[in-house]
């Protein structure tokens, strides 16, 4: 597979261990950018930090998707991993007041149950791509990338 079609590519299959190299380099690069920046502008460089480490959206949702589709399941299923949890963190600041705004009379139950929730999403959403198997056999996404080409 060459670079482009890794980092920017939909269509096809992803392994576990090119999804995990990616997890990686993408945990590294944050890293590595935001410490700089912060040590460089101080908090600005935490902003531009943030920034930079939109560059790598796009390939993350691009490795991502291709990692469902060797589970055999569509790209949708991303909206579930990853937006969920973060509109379920942005409804817990607002219902405890964290937002500046009034919130919920009593929200330590409702955050404890939001926060359950989205925790148990990205958990599922981890398990689902880094750590069951992909299908075995080719799949409507495309051929099994661990198995050998069938001799004719």
């Amino acid at each position: 597979m060459d670079l482009k079609h890794y980092l920017f590519g939909f269509h096809g299959r992803a392994t576990r261990g090119e999804w995990w190299l990616f997890v990686l380099i993408f945990f590294l690069y944050n890293f590595i950018v935001t410490a700089l920046s912060v040590y460089i502008f101080g908090f600005l460089g935490l902003l531009i930090g943030w920034v930079l480490m939109l560059v790598l959206l796009w390939p993350a949702l691009a490795i991502s998707e291709r990692r469902l589709h060797d589970r055999g399941k569509s790209g949708w299923w991303l909206l579930l991993f990853y937006l969920t949890p973060m509109l379920l963190s942005a409804l817990k600041l607002w219902l405890t007041g964290e937002m500046g705004v009034h919130g919920y009379k009593n929200p330590t139950a409702v955050a404890t149950v939001i926060s359950l929730a989205s925790f148990a999403i990205t958990l599922w959403g981890l398990i689902e791509l880094g750590v069951l198997p992909g299908q075995h056999g080719d799949n409507k996404y495309g051929p099994d990338r661990r198995s050998p080409p069938a001799k004719t």
